[in-house]
């Protein structure tokens, strides 16, 4: 059995219009350099139970396939801290073929699913532009990246488009760029982002993901 990877992440979340420019974020002094990445395009299928038990708890299992982390996610809410904070635990693709959800994920999950099924309950589509950002010596510290996400609900059969913006620090345990990815994220929301804290996928079903 493949053992899984665990790691915290720390990100904020903007939803904003489709034609939001970025503001810049050099020749206003928030950060001292960035650089941009090629897009490119990630499928993500989320698994719950039919009553959607995970997302009620704040909890993501996903397979994702597309990007440098593409494989299975499995995001935790992490205790006494907010709602831009998860623990992840990731396992690769083949860890579980498409509607197979791997056991090691299933079992962290038990307690909360009991004996319903983990089904397939919306897809998500995102191309996305990353950027990183460097500190004063050169080294990256954040990322940042420009989500168009397309999100399809299993059950009706809904669809769902919106645009996101996440910046991440990539340490989460670095004092000085979790500071910096606030004042970003604080810069975004001066020009016009909506914070947010869901996932894509939740924030697309609503309430039914939410009450």
């Amino acid at each position: 059995m493949t053992t899984p990877t665990v790691h915290r992440e720390v990100e904020r979340k903007l939803r904003v219009p489709a034609q939001f420019a970025f503001p810049d974020l050099v020749s206003s002094g928030v950060i001292t350099s960035w650089t941009p990445g090629d897009p490119f395009e990630m499928t993500a299928v989320y698994y719950d139970t039919p009553e959607l038990r995970l997302f009620r708890w704040r909890i993501t299992l996903r397979r994702r396939v597309g990007g440098d982390d593409a494989g299975w996610h499995l995001k935790l809410p992490v205790a006494k801290a907010d709602e831009s904070s998860r623990d992840e635990v990731t396992l690769p693709l083949d860890a579980g073929a498409p509607g197979v959800v791997p056991a090691t994920l299933a079992d962290i999950v038990s307690p909360l699913v009991r004996d319903a099924q983990l089904l397939p309950v919306v897809t998500v589509t995102t191309v996305r532009t990353p950027y990183r950002v460097s500190d004063s010596n050169g080294t990256s510290v954040i990322e940042i990246v420009d989500d168009q996400v397309v999100v399809s609900e299993t059950a009706n059969q809904t669809t769902t488009s919106f645009r996101e913006i996440e910046v991440e620090a990539l340490d989460a345990e670095d004092q000085g760029a979790l500071a910096l990815m606030d004042k970003i994220a604080n810069a975004f929301i001066s020009a016009g982002a909506v914070p947010g804290s869901t996932s894509k996928a939740a924030s697309a079903l609503g309430a039914r993901a939410t009450s």
